[in-house]
């Protein structure tokens, strides 16, 4: 895995790492095991620290990831997405209960995820400046 980010080999010196980004680093970063588990921990710790409401969540994830506070086109889009990931879920059936609360709540937090793991994408998050 280390590979794929260019990892230094440890027994040679140097001065300046080379940097790539090529697109199996982002497609590793979206399809890892690792990469979701990461995102719904970090989708729930949201849940639990601001609630269900989405432009809170939005708002709060932003600021967690990017250390920032998204801009109006980030935002509206970040809910515009939660909201059709919301109801593609639901519409195609894609939930384990069968309850349509727990349905719904279940689907909004895949959606939080699904957000989260896209800012765990971004070059804001993964390059440090």
């Amino acid at each position: 895995m280390l590979d794929l980010f260019d990892v230094p080999k440890s027994g040679v010196s140097t001065a300046l790492r080379n940097t790539t980004t090529v697109a199996s680093q982002t497609l590793f970063l979206l399809n890892d095991n690792f990469a979701q588990q990461q995102a719904t921990a970090f989708a729930l710790r949201i849940q639990e620290e601001v609630g269900n409401d989405p432009g809170s969540q939005v708002d709060h994830a932003f600021r967690l990831a990017q250390f920032r506070s998204p801009s109006t086109t980030e935002r509206q889009t970040s809910l515009d997405y939660m909201t059709e990931t919301t109801q593609r879920l639901l519409s195609n059936g894609n939930t384990d209960d069968s309850t349509p609360v727990n349905n719904h709540h279940r689907t909004a937090t895949l959606s939080l995820t699904a957000l989260c793991l896209t800012l765990f994408n971004v070059n804001e998050f993964v390059y440090v400046d």
